[in-house]
């Protein structure tokens, strides 16, 4: 549906998903995630302040994302957790200035860790980039704290 590293709007997003009215602006699909039927969509600005002037200090180091839920989401509310479950999939999506309206597709992300918080923050394996780990082997890792707090660098 999607190609890897290939730039899209999220207008064009719409009309892939076939959405009724897609050149509509506002609305969920102007946020960080969104759940569209059965599916995921992440749209993530990195090392920079989105649109909304909101800079969660997102990182892309290789196949991984480093991202920051919405302010007022923690891990456990429940589009967080059937986000993670593993159950749907979780199409990401980043770019590194806000001032574009493209985002590149990354590809499908699995949980890879998580801190719970205001915003929580999630680590996202990334399928399909340099390296292909099957989504059964993400799931069965063993949580570990890995970051203490939350919007610090992470020295990568």
């Amino acid at each position: 549906m999607f190609t890897i590293d290939k730039a899209y709007t999220r207008k064009e997003i719409r009309k892939i998903l076939d959405i009724p009215n897609p050149n509509n602006i506002g609305g969920i699909w102007s946020t960080g995630y969104v759940q569209y039927q059965d599916k995921f969509y992440i749209f993530a600005t990195i090392t920079d302040a989105g649109r909304t002037g909101h800079n969660y200090g997102n990182i892309m180091k290789n196949d991984v994302l480093y991202w920051y839920t919405k302010n007022t989401d923690h891990f456990y509310v429940p589009t967080i957790q059937k986000m993670t479950s593993g159950r749907y999939p979780v199409h990401i999506f980043t770019r590194y200035d806000s001032k574009k309206p493209d985002f590149f597709y990354q590809g499908k992300g699995i949980l890879r860790d998580y801190e719970d918080g205001k915003p929580a923050f999630i680590s996202w394996k990334i399928q399909g980039r340099n390296s292909r780990v099957e989504t059964s082997e993400l799931l069965n890792l063993n949580r570990k704290k890995f970051i203490e707090g939350k919007k610090k660098s992470l020295g990568l």
